[in-house]
């Protein structure tokens, strides 16, 4: 009896709880589903497209150790994190730069801001390298510890030790003033 109970009341919590983790298609990208980051098992959170004007530019998918829907909770934890920006046409890195630094001004305060500065500066060199991206190409932001990493087309392009930096590039995504609210409200798994 009390193992009948016990699996109703599994089966009726796993049917009331959302359903985050699952691959996603869209705009003809599918996104995978579960990754490794350093040896740690990451699930898809959420993923969306980020427009401007009409045009799509990028899907964006996030990946946390356990889905939520809590954009403070992710940008609060020093847990592994990555976001992958699918590029669905070209930009430059003027482009590129400026849709960043503008997303952390509008999310940071100004100590916070020159906090950040030497990491910016240190990640929009190390961008300078890749030059513009096109379509088909995947830039990728991995933060671990202290760490983020940039990846480009699943090559390494550098590691910057600043943990704030991480923060501060996810605050572009997920903060009070995001790109794009509906893209937050996908990457956090409210509307997919």
């Amino acid at each position: 009896m009390l193992r009948r109970s016990i699996a109703a009341l599994t089966c009726a919590l796993s049917l009331a709880l959302p359903s985050f983790s699952h691959a996603l298609t869209i705009a003809d990208i599918t996104v995978p589903e579960r990754i490794s980051l350093n040896q740690h098992a990451l699930v898809l959170n959420g993923a969306g497209l980020r427009k401007e004007f009409v045009f799509d530019v990028y899907v964006a998918a996030l990946y946390t150790p356990t889905p939520t829907q809590d954009a403070a909770l992710i940008l609060d934890s020093a847990r592994p994190q990555q976001i992958r920006l699918y590029l669905l046409r070209s930009v430059s890195h003027d482009q590129l730069m400026s849709s960043l630094k503008t997303g952390i001004q509008q999310n940071l305060s100004a100590q916070e801001q020159a906090e950040v500065k030497p990491g910016l500066h240190t990640f929009e060199k190390h961008l300078q390298k890749i030059g513009a991206v096109g379509k088909g190409d995947i830039i990728t932001l991995s933060m671990f510890e202290s760490q983020v990493t940039i990846d480009f087309n699943e090559q390494q392009v550098a590691n910057i030790d600043d943990q704030q930096l991480g923060t501060a590039l996810l605050q572009v995504w997920l903060g009070a003033n995001p790109a794009q609210p509906s893209l937050k409200e996908a990457l956090l798994g409210i509307q997919q």
